[in-house]
């Protein structure tokens, strides 16, 4: 998959302006959550990995991009990482060495690195499976209360995503365990959309 690819298709998957508007935004809130997935090349060099290709080589209308993560233009995080975006406040980095996609959680005063997937294309991958679980749960299309159904793309993500080892962030990220519910990542941008998050967050059901 290329970057290309990945914006292509994650275009695809967020709802219609249509769509937005039987949720309940108005027309004006309906076009601003379009540009949370409007993405442009501004390189015409490619890169191999597409998610640095991604942070790299495309302009984000919001400065951000992204359902489930918010990506960022690529930047330094330490030595041996880049930063690519956040997952609910929290780095997301890919290993300078073997490519590997990591999530930093703090913890007091030390750092968990829990492994995302194998590299940047496995990451993006299981990312559009997650994406396009998350919006069918928003348009009332499928629901977490599916045992099976989550099950299925839960276990589609971290084989995607490369081994079993990546499962806990991804049942992570489906809200499925623990803390972090990437449905309401999804929701929650640092700008004043307050009516679009009461909106979506009363018809997914309410909170974390």
């Amino acid at each position: 998959m290329t970057a290309d690819e990945f914006v292509k298709e994650l275009g695809s998957i967020w709802p219609t302006r249509e769509e937005l508007l039987r949720l309940g935004l108005s027309p004006s809130e309906a076009e601003r959550a379009a540009v949370w997935v409007q993405a442009r090349r501004i390189r015409s060099v490619e890169m191999s990995d597409p998610l640095l290709d991604l942070c790299a080589n495309f302009e984000f209308v919001e400065g951000e991009f992204g359902i489930v993560v918010h990506f960022c233009k690529l930047r330094p995080y330490n030595e041996d990482c880049m930063l690519v975006g956040f997952d609910e406040g929290d780095p997301l980095i890919i290993s300078k060495r073997g490519g590997e996609v990591l999530l930093v959680v703090p913890l007091g005063r030390k750092r968990k690195y829990v492994g995302c997937a194998l590299d940047g294309a496995a990451f993006l991958k299981a990312l559009l499976v997650a994406a396009r679980f998350i919006v069918d749960c928003m348009l009332g299309r499928r629901t977490r209360k599916n045992r099976v159904d989550w099950e299925t793309v839960l276990s589609e993500c971290w084989e995607l995503a490369g081994g079993r080892k990546y499962r806990r962030y991804w049942a992570w990220g489906l809200g499925i365990e623990g803390s972090f519910g990437v449905i309401w990542d999804l929701l929650w941008r640092p700008i004043s959309m307050g009516r679009i998050w009461s909106v979506l967050n009363k018809m997914l059901g309410g909170g974390h």
